[in-house]
């Protein structure tokens, strides 16, 4: 099979977790977003918007999720 990839354009974006909440009494996998972590995500949402992405891929960690 011949591809095209001049009719491709691909966007592949790695993103970070935004500011979590540090707490060392429980796994880092449940920490939650900040208030400031939770304000960073919603500007980044809003940011990514315009770059039309069809598919988000995300950790199962709690404060991965809150970012997507």
């Amino acid at each position: 099979m011949c591809y095209d990839f001049a009719m491709i354009d691909p966007i592949f974006v790695l993103i970070r977790h935004a500011q979590s909440a540090l707490d060392l009494t429980k796994p880092a996998r449940t920490w939650p977003l900040t208030p400031l972590g939770q304000g960073q995500a919603t500007a980044l949402g809003k940011k990514l918007a315009s770059l039309g992405l069809t598919r988000l891929v995300s950790s199962e960690e709690r404060k991965a999720q809150q970012t997507a």
